[in-house]
């Protein structure tokens, strides 16, 4: 599992970040938590669903290149072939994105970001929550990115979400940030 900590604002000497922090806490070192969610993408299709897909396409491809043989045509069987590697490629593929997630947590001192995407790499940035800001159109649209940016540094969550999703995220965070700074609980 490769994992990349990149640390934003500067943290207490007697507590720096590390690559070995466990995945699910339920406290944290530094304070109680105050926001925490988890990020998936829409999954696509289920593996028995995946497996018969497949499968159609298998038994299409079968039956359409024993058609062109018979005609013979026998090159065309390669495309086939070729077609159906190319299709099984971008099925598995898509599979292995939806087994991708972030979370994001806020501490009373901290805003942690964890994306795990394919083959499991992990990426994780820290934030001072005093600093933070979050970024989105109040109208978003179809291209409209959810961005924390801290000091210059900044990084996108939810990529995979729904415009809806990202501002109804942006808005719960915000508010979180805002009673956080207030002092309130």
């Amino acid at each position: 599992m490769d994992e990349e900590t990149i640390q934003i604002e500067p943290r207490e000497a007697d507590n720096p970040p590390t690559e070995t922090e466990p995945e699910n806490t339920d406290g944290d070192e530094e304070g109680d938590v105050r926001f925490d969610v988890v990020l998936y993408p829409e999954p696509g299709l289920s593996r028995p669903a995946f497996l018969g897909l497949l499968s159609a396409l298998c038994v299409v491809s079968i039956g359409a290149g024993a058609a062109v043989v018979a005609a013979g045509f026998w090159l065309a069987l390669a495309l086939l072939s070729l077609d159906g590697a190319l299709i099984y490629m971008v099925l598995r593929n898509n599979r292995a994105r939806a087994r991708t997630f972030e979370t994001v947590r806020l501490t009373d001192s901290d805003l942690i970001v964890r994306q795990v995407g394919p083959g499991r790499r992990r990426r994780t940035w820290y934030f001072q929550s005093y600093w933070l800001r979050v970024l989105m159109d109040k109208t978003p649209g179809p291209d409209s990115a959810l961005m924390l940016r801290s000091h210059g540094q900044s990084v996108e969550i939810g990529a995979f979400l729904s415009p809806g999703e990202k501002l109804e995220l942006a808005e719960a965070l915000q508010t979180e940030l805002r009673r956080l700074r207030e002092g309130s609980a």
